[in-house]
């Protein structure tokens, strides 16, 4: 999701340095250094690999879409409003992509980002795509020119309804056996 996901547009990969460079602190990658070199040799194989045998993966596929959206020569209606759910699992290529799907003109429900609606758990990534809420507000301002301290802040839920205390009970006591 890094190597492949950040690398913009027109490049299928980042390029190794900007790679190998990455801060950990901020949070642009979990891969230590000692590591990230064989880390890329594997996502030149892996890329290398797909395009020889004609593959495409979601991050291949989100850059076509966000070619076929910036250009504008398309025939389907883009949406008033989105809401994304799991966006922690997106590489930033493939939110770029979600975001150009939505329809820039300002409507009676307001500009743009204001009409987009993003939920996520950075406990719960699956995709190791670097994402943090400080990313996901900062490539916001930069798609919408707006400055940083204008975008909302994200808000954390302090609740989850989702683990009532009977399941973390049981699952507790499974784990105990």
């Amino acid at each position: 999701s890094i190597i492949k996901g950040t690398s913009g547009v027109n490049k299928k990969i980042i390029d190794i340095e900007e790679y190998v460079s990455l801060n950990k602190e901020r949070g642009q990658t979990k891969v230590p250094e000692r590591l990230r070199e064989k880390y890329y040799a594997e996502a030149e194989r892996y890329q290398a690999y797909i395009q020889d045998n004609g593959y495409w993966d979601s991050i291949d596929l989100a850059r076509e879409c966000y070619k076929i959206l910036e250009s504008g020569e398309h025939d389907f209606p883009l949406y008033d409003f989105m809401a994304c759910d799991e966006v922690q699992d997106l590489a930033e290529v493939e939110i770029l992509t979600l975001l150009n799907l939505v329809s820039d003109v300002s409507n009676e429900f307001g500009p743009r980002l204001e009409r987009m609606f993003f939920t996520g758990d950075t406990a719960q990534v699956i995709n190791p795509s670097g994402f943090t809420w400080k990313g996901l507000k900062r490539l916001l301002s930069k798609q919408s020119g707006r400055k940083g301290e204008e975008m909302m802040d994200p808000i954390h839920l302090a609740r989850n309804f989702r683990s009532t205390e009977q399941i973390v009970e049981l699952t507790n006591a499974a784990l105990e056996t």
